[in-house]
C-alpha cells in the first residue's frame, strides 16, 4: 500500500466519524452556498397560517410558499430553498409560476424534498370508497357521483385498462389488434369485430398508422364503415396509412369483460371496474386524474421570462388530458402536435391544417434557467415534461418517467402549422436532457417518443436511458425540406436506447428531420435489441435515422446491436452527413451518395473490439461518457504563398476556371457578366497539399452587383482544380448577407452583414478537421478577435481559391487584393478527446482520490490522472478517428512519475505498436518525435516503478499531447 493510499483512508475514518456525529443530530435543513431564506411545507402537519420558517411551524401548500416568496425576491441576496416534507401535495389546479416567481441577482429558488421525505405532487382525485356491486355474473363494481372526464385510471398504482375489444395482453404495444379491411378512413372492418354498443356515443377507434397511432371518436357505423365525429372525421389520416389497418376498439361498456377494466359513463357520471385477482373494491386504492397540468413555468414573452427555479426530488403523479375527448388524437409526428382544424387530404395539411401542442405534467413556456432534478414523472396523461417556445438553458437531469400515457420529456415544441412555423415566438436554446431513466411510455399515445426535440439550438441530450416504447427512443429536429431553420449545433452523445420501436415503424433508436449546421454529433450511444412488430407496416426501422432534410450530421462511435439496420439515411433530400467510426453487428442499412460513410467497424456477433466495449460501458445515467466538443478554431500557422498583384500579370502560382481573371491596377479582377459557374482563381501551384487545413486571407471588393441566387464573391478552400468546385464563404444574394457555399451541393448557413459596392473587405476563412472557420471585416477596421462564422463540410480536397461570381443575368463583377494563405499551426490532437484507465490485465482502474480520467488531456497540466491499488497501469486516449501522428508528448508531475514506460499506437484499440521505450526518466515532460504512423489510439503504459518504496513512486499523467 502506498503512503498516499494510507492517507486517504486515514481521511476516510475521520470523515466518517465527523458523519456519524453530525447526524446524531438532525438540523434545519440548509445548503451550502449563500441562502436568503428557507421555508418549509408540509401536508399534513402544516398550515398556511404558519410562519413557514420551521420544520414545526411548515406551511401546508407549495401554493403558500410560492406567493410568500414574492415579497422577498426582488433583490435577492441568496439562494431562498422550499423545503418539501413527506406527504402527498393535492392539487386541483395548476400550480404556476411566472416573473415574479423567479429567481434574481443570479441566485435560485429551490423546491426539494426535505431529507428522507418522499413528496408527490398529485393531480389525482382519490376514488377508493363508495363503490357498490353493479354486476354480480360479472363481478363489475359501479361508483356513482364521479362528475368529471379521465382518460385513465389507477388501481393500487397499476394502470387500469379502458374497456376494449380485443382485450389488452401486451402494455407496450398496446395489442393484440384486429384488422381493417381497408387502409384509408372511412374504414371498414368485419361485421363480427363490432356491434350497436358503437353507435352508443361513447367507443373510439384506435388505428395504426405506420409512425402514428390514432384514435377517432365514433360517430356511428352503418353495414361495416366506421364513422368519426366531427372534428376529427375531417382530420388528415390519409397520409400514412398502412395496409389492412391494425386497430381496436375502447370505451364502451358492452366492451367491459376482463379483470383489470374500466368504463367511465360521463352522462351518467358513473365509474365501473371490474377487479383484478386481489383487489376488493373500497380498500384497494383507485385514483383518477384530474388535474391536467400540475406545474406550469410560463413568462409572458421571450423577453420577459420566468427564470431561476429549480424543483428537485420529488414526485409528479395522476395528470389528466382530455383533449383527445374533444378532437380524438390525429398526431402530426412524434407526439409533439394534435390536429384540431382543418382539411384531411396530403395537400391541406401544409394549408389550412392547424395542430396543437399536447400538454406535459410539467409545462414551460417562456423560461430561462429551470432546472428538474432528481425527480419521478409517473402516470401523466399526456407528456411528463412538455417545453413549448421560448425555453432557454433548462436543464433536466436525473429524472424518472415511468407508465406515462404519453411521452418523457419534449422541449421545443412551437407553432400551429405542419412544419414552415409562421407563427413560431422562439425556439428551444441551449437546454441539455442528461442522465433520465424513461421507461414504458407512450401507454396510451404510442407515437409518442421517450425524448423529443422538436426545434432545437444548441441541444444536449445526453446519457439517458430509454427504454421499453412503442415508438422511437429519441427523435430531434423538424421540418422536410433543404433549408435553414435554426437547427444548429446539436449533440446527442451516451444514451442507452433498447427495445424501443416495438409495435410502430419509420423510426429507431434515434431519428432526425431536418437540416441541422454547425456542430451537430450523434455520437457514442449504445443502441440495442430493436426489433420490428407484428402490427407494423414494414417502413424502415434502423438504429440511427436520418429522415428527410437531413444534412451536415455526423454520426460517430455509436455502437449497435442487434437491430434490423444500423443506419437509414436514404429520403430526400439527404446530404452531407457523416457516419463514421461506428462498430454494429448488425446490417448497415441505406444512405444516400452524398452522405460518408467511412471508417465504420462491422462486428460478429457478440465480438466487440474494446473502442465498442468502452462506449457501451460508458453510456447511460451516471456514465462516463462526455460530451463531444467542436475542435479547437485553428492558430495562424507559417505563411506559405501571397500575392499582391503589384506585378499586373497573372503569377504561374494561380489556375483559374470560368470568368475572365486579369491583374489591372495591381489587383486581380474577375470581369466577365456571362454565364458561368464557377469563376474561380485557385492557388494550385505553389506547392501546397490538396489535403490540407489551410487559412486563406484576401480583400474583396464588388464593382458590380444584381441581387440574385448566383450573385456572390468570397474566399475558398478544398478546391478543385478541374471543375472549380469547393467550399466558400462569400457575400451572397444581396448586399445583407454573407453565407457558406458548397458548391453544386448545398448552401450552408447564411449571416446578416451589410455591405456595399465599391468597398473593400477582408475575407478570412480557415479549416481545422472538417470544421470551416470565417470571418468578414471592412478595410480600415480592426480584424474581429474572434472567429465569427462555422460550418461543418468535409471530404473535398483541393486548393486556396477566389471566388469572382457565378451565373447571373445581369452580371457581378469583384475584384481582389493581398491574399495570403497560412499553412496549419501544430494541433494537439488529444486535447479534450476520451480518456480511460486500465490495470495491465486490462480491467478499469480505480483513481486516486480527486483525480479524474478527463485530466489527462484537459491542457491543464496543474490536474493529473492516476490510478490506485495497484502500481503499473496504463492510460489511453481516443483520438476519436484515425490520423497521421509524429509527435507524442507525455507530461508527468515531478513528484509521482514513471521511470520507464512505453509509448503505444493503435488503430482499432485491439493490437498495439510500441512506438517509443522511455526509460530513466525523471518526471516532467517527454517530448517524443517518432515514426509517422497513423493511428486512433494512444496509449502510456508504466514499466516501473513497480513495487513500493521505488523512484518516482508511482506513475501520474499530467497531460497527453499528440501532434
Amino acid at each position: 500500500m502506498k503512503k498516499g493510499e494510507r492517507v486517504s483512508v486515514i481521511w476516510f475514518v475521520i470523515v466518517a466519524m465527523v458523519v456519524t456525529l453530525t447526524v446524531t443530530v438532525v438540523p434545519p435543513e440548509r445548503s451550502y452556498a449563500a441562502t436568503q431564506a428557507t421555508y418549509y411545507v408540509n401536508p399534513s402537519g402544516g398550515s398556511d397560517s404558519n410562519n413557514g420558517l420551521t420544520t414545526g411551524t411548515a406551511f401546508a401548500t407549495i401554493t403558500k410558499a410560492r406567493d410568500v416568496i414574492r415579497t422577498i425576491n426582488g433583490s435577492m441576496t441568496g439562494d431562498i430553498y422550499v423545503y418539501l416534507m413527506n406527504g402527498t401535495y393535492p392539487l386541483s389546479a395548476t400550480l404556476t409560476f411566472g416573473t415574479s416567481d423567479s429567481g434574481t441577482n443570479g441566485y435560485k429558488i429551490i423546491y426539494k424534498n426535505y431529507t428522507g421525505a418522499a413528496p408527490v405532487i398529485s393531480g389525482g382525485v382519490d376514488l377508493t370508497t363508495g363503490w357498490t356491486l353493479h354486476d354480480a355474473g360479472q363481478n363489475i363494481y359501479k361508483k356513482t357521483g364521479v362528475n368529471w372526464n379521465f382518460r385513465q385510471l389507477y388501481v393500487n398504482d397499476t394502470r387500469g385498462v379502458k374497456a376494449r375489444k380485443p382485450n389488452l395482453t401486451d402494455e407496450v404495444t398496446g395489442g393484440p389488434y384486429l384488422s381493417a379491411t381497408n387502409s384509408s378512413y372511412p374504414y371498414t372492418v368485419n361485421t363480427a369485430d363490432i356491434g350497436s354498443w358503437a353507435n352508443g356515443g361513447t367507443a373510439e377507434m384506435v388505428v395504426v398508422g405506420h409512425w402514428s397511432q390514432h384514435r377517432g371518436r365514433i360517430a356511428s357505423y352503418s353495414g361495416n364503415t366506421v364513422t368519426f365525429k366531427s372534428p376529427e372525421s375531417g382530420f388528415a389520416y390519409n397520409h400514412h396509412n398502412q395496409g389492412s389497418s391494425p386497430y381496436f376498439f375502447e370505451n364502451a361498456y358492452a366492451l367491459l369483460d376482463a379483470a383489470g377494466e374500466w368504463f367511465l359513463d360521463t352522462a351518467d357520471s358513473t365509474l365501473y371496474y371490474k377487479p383484478r385477482s386481489g383487489e376488493t373494491m373500497n380498500t384497494t386504492t383507485v385514483i383518477a386524474p384530474k388535474v391536467e397540468t400540475l406545474v406550469q413555468f410560463q413568462g409572458s414573452s421571450t423577453s420577459n421570462k420566468v427564470h431561476d427555479i429549480q424543483f428537485v426530488g420529488l414526485t409528479f403523479k395522476y395528470s389528466n388530458w382530455l383533449a383527445p375527448s374533444s378532437y380524438g388524437y390525429v398526431d402530426t409526428q412524434a407526439g409533439f402536435r394534435y390536429q384540431t382544424t382543418g382539411g384531411g387530404s396530403n395537400s391541406e395539411i401544409r394549408n389550412t391544417a392547424r395542430y396543437t401542442s399536447a400538454l406535459g405534467m410539467v409545462q414551460l413556456k417562456y423560461a430561462s434557467t429551470i432546472t428538474l432534478e432528481s425527480n419521478t414523472f409517473q402516470f401523466a396523461g399526456g407528456w411528463g415534461i412538455m417545453g413549448n417556445e421560448g425555453t432557454d438553458h433548462t436543464l433536466i437531469k436525473s429524472n424518472s418517467f415511468y407508465k406515462n400515457a404519453g411521452g418523457g420529456v419534449a422541449l421545443g415544441v412551437a407553432g400551429d402549422e405542419w412544419d414552415e412555423q409562421s407563427s413560431m415566438d422562439g425556439q428551444s436554446t441551449y437546454d441539455s436532457i442528461l442522465d433520465n431513466t424513461v421507461d414504458t411510455v407512450g401507454l396510451d399515445y404510442a407515437d409518442m417518443v421517450g425524448i423529443g426535440a422538436m426545434i432545437p439550438n444548441n441541444m444536449t441530450i445526453g446519457r439517458n436511458e430509454v427504454k421499453n416504447l412503442p415508438y422511437t427512443g429519441i427523435t430531434i429536429g423538424w421540418n422536410w425540406q433543404d433549408y435553414e431553420h435554426g437547427m444548429t449545433d446539436n449533440v446527442v452523445f451516451g444514451n442507452n436506447i433498447h427495445h424501443v420501436i416495438k409495435l410502430l415503424d419509420d423510426g429507431g433508436g434515434i431519428y432526425s428531420l431536418g437540416k441541422m449546421v454547425g456542430f451537430t454529433r450523434f455520437d457514442a450511444n449504445y443502441i440495442h435489441d430493436l426489433s420490428g412488430s407484428a402490427y407494423n407496416g414494414g417502413y424502415p426501422i434502423s438504429a440511427i435515422y436520418f429522415d428527410n432534410g437531413s444534412a451536415y450530421k455526423t454520426a460517430e462511435k455509436n455502437v449497435i446491436n442487434n437491430a434490423p439496420q444500423t443506419i437509414f439515411a436514404s429520403n430526400p433530400p439527404n446530404h452531407d452527413n457523416v457516419i463514421q467510426n461506428n462498430y454494429s453487428n448488425s446490417p448497415w442499412g441505406n444512405w444516400s451518395g452524398s452522405n460518408v460513410f467511412q471508417n465504420n467497424t462491422t462486428v460478429s456477433n457478440q465480438s466487440w473490439p474494446q473502442g465498442a466495449i468502452d462506449i457501451m460501458n460508458a453510456v447511460g445515467p451516471g456514465g462516463s461518457a462526455q460530451k463531444p466538443t467542436p475542435p479547437a478554431a485553428p492558430s495562424p500557422g507559417p505563411v506559405v504563398f501571397s500575392d499582391n498583384f503589384n506585378d499586373n500579370a497573372i503569377g504561374s502560382s494561380w489556375a483559374t476556371v470560368g470568368g475572365a481573371w486579369s491583374e489591372t491596377s495591381q489587383t486581380l479582377k474577375q470581369t466577365s457578366t456571362a454565364n458561368g459557374d464557377p469563376r474561380k482563381a485557385i492557388v494550385s501551384n505553389a506547392g501546397l497539399g490538396t489535403s490540407t487545413d489551410y487559412t486563406i486571407t484576401a480583400k474583396v471588393r464588388v464593382d458590380s452587383w444584381t441581387d440574385g441566387d448566383y450573385a456572390r464573391a468570397g474566399v475558398g478552400l478544398f478546391t478543385g482544380t478541374s471543375d472549380g468546385k469547393g467550399y466558400n464563404l462569400v457575400f451572397h444574394q444581396n448586399h445583407s448577407t454573407i453565407q457558406w457555399l458548397n458548391d453544386e451541393i448545398a448552401w450552408g448557413t447564411s449571416y446578416p452583414f451589410n455591405w456595399s459596392n465599391n468597398t473593400w473587405y477582408w475575407f478570412k476563412m480557415s479549416a481545422s478537421n472538417g470544421t470551416l472557420y470565417g470571418k468578414v471585416w471592412q478595410d480600415g477596421t480592426s480584424e474581429p478577435a474572434s472567429w465569427m462564422y462555422s460550418q461543418s463540410w468535409s471530404g473535398r480536397t483541393g486548393y486556396p481559391s477566389l471566388n469572382g461570381g457565378s451565373t447571373n443575368t445581369g452580371g457581378s463583377t469583384a475584384s481582389f487584393d493581398d491574399v495570403s494563405v497560412e499553412g496549419p499551426a501544430s494541433t494537439n490532437k488529444a486535447l479534450n478527446k476520451t480518456v480511460n484507465a486500465y490495470y495491465i490485465d486490462g480491467s478499469t482502474a480505480a483513481l486516486q482520490p480527486g483525480d479524474s480520467v478527463v485530466y489527462a488531456t484537459d491542457g491543464n497540466t496543474s490536474t493529473k490522472t492516476q490510478a490506485t491499488n495497484q502500481w503499473r497501469w496504463m492510460l489511453r486516449v481516443d483520438l476519436g478517428t484515425s490520423t497521421g501522428i509524429n509527435r507524442i508528448k507525455i507530461i508527468m508531475p515531478t513528484t509521482a512519475y514513471a521511470t520507464a514506460f512505453d509509448i503505444q499506437t493503435s488503430t482499432d484499440g485491439t493490437s498495439y505498436t510500441t512506438v517509443k521505450s522511455i526509460t530513466g526518466f525523471g518526471g516532467g515532460t517527454s517530448d517524443n518525435t517518432i515514426t509517422a504512423t497513423t493511428a486512433r489510439y494512444v496509449r502510456v503504459v508504466a514499466i516501473t516503478p513497480d513495487g513500493p518504496s521505488q523512484t518516482g513512486g508511482q506513475m501520474a499523467i499530467a497531460e497527453v499531447e499528440v501532434y
